[in-house]
């Protein structure tokens, strides 16, 4: 991802107060990264938010939803601000995590002044590997003249149809305003077409939940900092006018707070799967890490094996198959298995 692309990396990551921040030599990528960004964990992220917003009113209105759903939010009451305690108690999840560090990350990017220094920025997770080579400027490629096909800035022959035939189509806005047509038709000029990559947004195919994927996304622009880092925003500063997004997975912000930025999304074929420990060795490891927590249906914990393939633990054994599929795409890869640790 990082040599392919010449790409600098910054890490926005969590650490105990208790402990300390870990030192460069435990890390490869702490010593590959040019900005690193540290943030307290704590038991209540919502204090982030509180922050962001210089107000706690926000709580205040998840606190009226959730006790209009009976004391729950969201589905099974997992919500994109998971991690967050409303009324005293921390909703399920760690979605709102997630929102939290690109927040701090967004404040940090904005004060180095990092917009005008970077074209693009992709806001990823330290836990993917990256299965096969990722060209960015032919993702961008791809979806300026979608014409010419998909796949082709991953190595290999042609890719593989039946996998590209199920992919969305391209050229959609998240309000299911389909501008193909338009694209055949018109010839934009150079500004006009630089203007519409302002507007891109870049998510590859994967597991939605209700939304869109949340695990990877690039933006160029204006849109580096409110739709790749600093999205909850709207959610925290305007939490009313968007009291019905409330209940959403973190999936489902993804989806909404895209709409609300005017993001025009583009998938491309997955080439990357998330990894981590299996549960039992988390445990064993260190019981009183966020990551031990016990786990539920919904929380889709690393396979109790490694693959078959590169020794790995697979966390969603959906985007491995197909990483398998894009990366391995003239062998037959349905006979690969990812067995998951019972619930």
């Amino acid at each position: 991802m990082l040599e392919p692309n010449r790409a600098d990396l910054a890490l926005s990551l969590g650490y105990f107060a208790s402990r300390g921040q870990p030192a460069p030599a435990s890390s490869s990528l702490l010593q590959r990264a040019k900005f690193v960004w540290w943030t307290e964990e704590v038991e209540d992220w919502g204090v982030y938010f509180d922050a962001l917003g210089n107000s706690t009113a926000w709580r205040q209105v998840v606190a009226d939803v959730r006790r209009a759903n009976g004391g729950s939010i969201g589905f099974a009451g997992h919500c994109g601000l998971g991690g967050s305690h409303v009324d005293g108690v921390r909703v399920p999840g760690t979605a709102g995590i997630n929102f939290a560090l690109r927040w701090r990350a967004a404040a940090r990017f904005e004060a180095l002044g990092l917009a005008e220094q970077y074209d693009r920025l992709v806001v990823t997770r330290t836990d993917h590997y990256y299965a096969c080579r990722l060209d960015l400027d032919l993702i961008e490629a791809d979806a300026a003249a979608p014409q010419l096909g998909r796949g082709r800035y991953l190595e290999g022959t042609e890719p593989n149809t039946t996998l590209h035939e199920r992919l969305p189509q391209q050229g959609r806005y998240l309000e299911e305003k389909d501008t193909s047509s338009d694209r055949e038709t018109l010839s934009p000029s150079t500004d006009e077409e630089a203007n519409a990559a302002l507007r891109r947004v870049y998510v590859p195919e994967g597991e939605d939940w209700y939304g869109i994927n949340d695990r990877f996304i690039m933006c160029r622009g204006a849109l580096m900092l409110s739709a790749c880092l600093a999205m909850i925003e709207p959610i925290i500063t305007h939490t009313a006018e968007h009291k019905a997004a409330l209940s959403y997975s973190g999936e489902g912000y993804n989806r909404y707070l895209l709409s609300h930025f005017h993001a025009e999304l583009h998938r491309f074929p997955r080439n990357h799967f998330l990894i981590g420990q299996p549960l039992g060795a988390r445990v064993a490891g260190d019981s009183n890490s966020p990551l031990a927590e016990v786990t539920s249906a919904f929380s889709h914990a690393p396979s109790e094996t490694p693959d078959e393939v590169f020794g790995l633990h697979v966390k969603y054994a959906a985007e491995y198959r197909l990483t398998l599929r894009t990366c391995f795409h003239n062998r037959d890869v349905s006979a690969f298995s990812v067995r998951r640790v019972r619930q």
